[in-house]
Parts: C-alpha cells; sequence; structure tokens
C-alpha cells in the first residue's frame, strides 16, 4: 500500500502526494523546486549521446531526463546516457522600453513589432526617431514610406490605375497581377459602365 508523503491517504504507487495542496505544502518539495534554476548551471546544457535531445536540467530536478529516456529510448534513467557541454548562448533583440527579447533578432517574424504595437503604443517610426540604429529592422516598412512619398510629390511621378483607384508609380503586369490587354478591357468596360449610369441618370 502507497500513501501520500504529507497526509498518509491511500494512492497509487507512482505518485508522492494525493493532491497538489500536500505537494506544495511539503517545504522540501518548495524548496527544491524554487532554487532549480540557482542549483543548475546556466551556462551548461546536458546532451543525450543517443540523438539531438538538450536540456539545461542538467541535474534533472524536473524529470525531464528520466522522462526523456523512458519516452524516447524505453531505457530507465541512468545519467552516463548524457554528455554535459557548454551552452551556446544566443544572440537577442531587446525590447528599448523594457525587458521583453525576441531571438528574431532581424524582426523576419515582427514579433518585436507586434509587441511596440500592443505593448507600448508605438509606429516603428517612434522607435526610430529615438534609435536610429534600428532602422534596419523595418526596410520594407520605410521603403513603402519612401515610395508613397514618391508618388506624392508630384502628378509626373504616378499613374492612377482605373481599376482599383490607386495611384502607382507605374503599370505593370506585376503591379496590376493581370496582363496587359486584360487591363485595357476591364478599363473600357468601367468606363462604359460609368457612362450607361450617367445616361440614366439624365
Amino acid at each position: 500500500m502507497h500513501r501520500c508523503k504529507m497526509c498518509e491517504t491511500q494512492i497509487s504507487d507512482k505518485r508522492t502526494y494525493c493532491s497538489n495542496t500536500c505537494k506544495f505544502s511539503d517545504k522540501d518539495y518548495s524548496l527544491k523546486r524554487g532554487n532549480k534554476d540557482n542549483l543548475n548551471d546556466n551556462s551548461l546544457e546536458i546532451k543525450c549521446l543517443f540523438c539531438e535531445y538538450k536540456s539545461r536540467d542538467i541535474n534533472n530536478y524536473s524529470g525531464t531526463l528520466t522522462r526523456h529516456l523512458k519516452e524516447k529510448h524505453k531505457w530507465d534513467f541512468d545519467a552516463k546516457y548524457f554528455e554535459i557541454i557548454k551552452s551556446i548562448k544566443k544572440e537577442t533583440l531587446k525590447c528599448p522600453h523594457c525587458d521583453w527579447t525576441t531571438i528574431d533578432i532581424e524582426n523576419k517574424s515582427g514579433m518585436f513589432t507586434n509587441h511596440l504595437k500592443n505593448k507600448h503604443h508605438l509606429e516603428p517610426k517612434d522607435i526610430i526617431e529615438k534609435y536610429p540604429e534600428m532602422k534596419s529592422l523595418w526596410q520594407q516598412y520605410f521603403k513603402k514610406i519612401e515610395y508613397n512619398k514618391f508618388l506624392s510629390e508630384s502628378d509626373k511621378n504616378s499613374i492612377k490605375c482605373e481599376i482599383c483607384g490607386n495611384f502607382l508609380k507605374k503599370l505593370t503586369n506585376e503591379i496590376r497581377i493581370i496582363p496587359s490587354r486584360s487591363y485595357v478591357l476591364l478599363y473600357v468596360l468601367h468606363m462604359n459602365s460609368i457612362l450607361f449610369q450617367m445616361n440614366i441618370l439624365n
């Protein structure tokens, strides 16, 4: 018969506590759990010798090494199946306004942009005014701004698409995503529709 370590309630053989209440009331467990990060050396990792699995819990306080061997290799825990290696610290991008960081140092995923908008209500231009060295994180954003600025400087710099109404630098197949002949046909149909409506109103 197996009993809870704290309250002596009968439990299954695989368990130590009958509930989380008993688990967290165990001072030894709480102390071990609270100091886990301090007891592990953050400059080290432990690697399985038989696959690519790695963990920072080099002392197996969380039981992750035991679970890995059991689930992946069907073995009981033995430290000889692992080797301790130096941990390679990944470069991170840090928010200039708080301690938030990301490993996406080039902002390819847009996570940094989303963080600034959602957490600090800032746009890229707001950040660049104070931190110009971060401009490379938003190359496409500023290219679009420069493009729109160029179009608005003079009527000669742009041409209006008669289908969507947007002003573009030039009408090409790549921009319109339709063949030139199709664009002409659509434009003619569009103009005929406008003239037809005008005739009805008149």
